[in-house]
């Protein structure tokens, strides 16, 4: 198969892990030496995240039926590697069989816990509108269908809508800024003043 980009490509293998029932790991990505064409990345391989083995310090932290960060590992030999050519992205080397067993459309593997630019743009756009981040999140599991099938947590989103209050509240001081600039070039009387805290956030303004 031919991709248009990487990106595409990683989409693709990343939506088949999530039907399969897998969470895939990007493990290696080769990049250009010639300078002509700035260090680009040329070749990307993918895995399922249970590639390798355990390390015997990790075997210690893995506790059955409590949550662990630590994945167990089966040298599974699942693969995937893409390889640009001739301006597209070839699947070059594939192996799809697995030593463990899967969890089709699980909602809690990492690769799969993604928002769509979609989503991130209604999310800003709700955000606006004031609206409460468990309201977004209903409208978003209505929007994808239910609950079961939102690959993300209520914590996701308000981690994102975070950092559009930071963006938000940057964007509001620049824009004040512009304002009295152009005040002081219409009106040479005109002064302002204003004072930043420890956090280079401003604290008066004058």
């Amino acid at each position: 198969m031919q991709f248009k980009t990487k990106e595409e490509a990683q989409e693709y293998f990343n939506f088949y892990s999530k039907v399969a029932g897998f969470s895939v790991a990007t493990v290696a990505i080769s990049r250009t030496s010639s300078k002509k064409r700035n260090n680009e990345v040329t070749r990307i391989t993918m895995k399922c995240n249970k590639w390798g083995k355990t390390k015997e310090i990790d075997k210690e932290c893995i506790v059955p039926m409590r949550k662990s960060t630590v994945i167990a590992k089966t040298d599974c030999k699942v693969i995937m590697v893409i390889s640009e050519k001739g301006g597209m992205w070839e699947i070059t080397r594939q192996q799809l069989e697995h030593n463990h067993e899967l969890t089709p459309n699980s909602r809690f593997f990492r690769s799969h816990k993604y928002m769509s630019d979609e989503e991130k743009c209604l999310i800003r756009v709700l955000k606006h509108t004031n609206l409460e981040t468990r309201r977004i999140v209903a409208v978003l599991a209505y929007l994808r269908g239910g609950m079961d099938h939102l690959p993300y947590t209520k914590k996701h989103v308000t981690n994102y809508a975070a950092t559009i209050n930071r963006d938000i509240t940057n964007s509001d001081m620049m824009e004040v800024v512009q304002m009295f600039n152009k005040k002081q070039t219409e009106n040479p009387g005109f002064c302002y003043s204003f004072e930043l805290d420890g956090e280079n956030k401003v604290r008066s303004l004058f």
